[in-house]
């Protein structure tokens, strides 16, 4: 397998440190944020009876561009059937064995596991590559199955599939570079590949359509430069009609093989049932527009001119990301002159997970601008979690005369105390209870923290 792709966003970290991985835990926890309610765009549609009270419409094309459905030659969508029986068991290049093993059922005999571990032939060394969790009394075990696929998105490697009864198969597609997996997709339903409009896609749906349910049929494609991106189907094809994920929506989506269309049925609280046909070159097209943006970000002017932040930034591929975007790199201007260009490697010591910014919902880009190290320049920070928590932390970069350094990751928002010339953090760990935190630069410059206070009621009161 030489086929090789810049390792995806599909997996979780596992390491950090202790007050990254405990704010991590609180904002999953959490759940998903609330959002506001999004502006539903204009749809006009050409009525005309068809089975009873459903409606075949055509829509007006929203602001910013032509989404009406496309008339020309459509891309066949292929449907992939895995090869076989599968099996729990296979050797890769006579050196790697890749095995399903299965734990014994925990105390309650409800709950069980089946890892999918990689052995080292040459050296002994063990790896999971992934952890499955189900009902052993419901028989999931005997649909866990490996197989080897070849030509997906131009690539090859390893398929995992998983059927538990009632659900469409989750399936992971895994590459496999010397002992190194990477998770190429992990998506539910039937398996179709296409190209469309010169880009190879990955379009995972379930049979006849979705109940309505939420997850994890997606559509995936590979950009020119071998980066891989996603988006939730049913997620996509809300947004291209204008419908808030808030909204009670009944929706089915359907998939003609034939000339890669979808028949899309969908019904709003209140409203009749519409139904369109929606081409995958018009989807693909609309979800490519919405992958990625750069925004301007004005911090400071120094020495008369203006240093601004132009941030590159990609969409998140999670179902609740749509508002979510990851950093890909900071460009620091100087009026018009390119200072300094930061990228993840710069933050990732401290970031781990990464830099996000939102949008949808009020949030400025930058988290905070206030002056850190007392210097009569802005510095400013940027979160690094997904989505704001209890507890969000957030990268603090300052200004060091040529560009900007990055601090560290503190619980925002911090305060500056500029008599004592001092950064104060603190960290709500619930019923009343807060850590409050000081830091400082030493005489050297160097950020160290100088005191911690812990405030509990109940140990006030006791």
């Amino acid at each position: 397998m030489s086929n090789k792709m810049p390792r995806t966003p599909f997996s979780t970290h596992l390491s950090g440190s202790a007050k990254e991985t405990r704010m991590r835990l609180e904002h999953i926890a959490s759940g998903p944020k609330k959002r506001p309610p999004a502006l539903f765009l204009a749809l006009v549609f050409a009525a005309c009876l068809l089975c009873g009270n459903l409606v075949s419409c055509q829509m007006e094309a929203p602001e910013g561009g032509d989404r009406s459905v496309q008339t020309g030659d459509q891309s066949a969508l292929v449907r992939y059937d895995q090869p076989g029986e599968g099996v729990r068991e296979l050797t890769l290049e006579n050196r790697w064995v890749l095995a399903l093993e299965d734990t014994p059922p925990y105390e309650d005999g409800y709950a069980q596991t089946t890892a999918l571990v990689c052995q080292d032939l040459e050296t002994g060394g063990r790896e999971t590559w992934a952890s499955l969790y189900y009902n052993p009394q419901g028989g999931a075990a005997d649909t866990i199955r490996l197989y080897q696929f070849e030509d997906i998105m131009g690539h090859s490697g390893i398929l995992l599939t998983e059927h538990t009864t009632g659900n469409a198969p989750t399936i992971r597609l895994f590459l496999h570079d010397g002992g190194v997996p990477t998770l190429l997709a992990k998506c539910e339903g039937t398996l179709y590949t296409a190209q469309v409009d010169g880009y190879d896609i990955l379009l995972s749906a379930y049979p006849y359509g979705s109940d309505g349910r939420r997850g994890e049929a997606a559509l995936y494609w590979q950009e020119g430069d071998g980066t891989l991106r996603a988006r939730p189907l049913r997620e996509a094809v809300e947004h291209y009609l204008g419908l808030s994920w808030e909204a009670l929506v009944s929706m089915t989506l359907e998939v003609r093989e034939e000339d890669g269309v979808l028949t899309v049925r969908w019904q709003t609280e209140g409203a009749p049932h519409q139904t369109m046909d929606l081409d995958l070159s018009t989807l693909l097209a609309y979800v490519r527009e919405q992958a990625a943006r750069t925004q301007e970000v004005p911090v400071d002017h120094v020495d008369g001119e203006l240093v601004k932040l132009v941030l590159e930034e990609h969409r998140l591929e999670g179902e609740y990301d749509w508002d979510t975007f990851q950093m890909d790199r900071i460009l620091v201007y100087q009026g018009e002159r390119l200072i300094q260009t930061l990228m993840p490697q710069d933050w990732s010591q401290m970031a781990e997970y990464g830099l996000f910014a939102y949008s949808g919902d009020g949030l400025e880009p930058l988290e905070q601008l206030l002056d850190l190290n007392c210097d009569g320049v802005q510095d400013f920070g940027i979160s690094c979690m997904e989505h704001g928590a209890r507890n969000s932390p957030c990268l603090y970069f300052v200004w060091n005369g040529a560009g900007f350094t990055p601090l560290d990751s503190l619980c925002a928002p911090v305060e500056v105390d500029p008599e004592k010339r001092q950064i104060v953090e603190q960290i709500n760990e619930g019923n009343g209870v807060t850590i409050t935190n000081w830091y400082e630069f030493d005489k050297d410059g160097i950020f160290q923290r100088v005191r911690s206070e812990t405030y509990d009621p109940y140990h006030v009161m006791g």
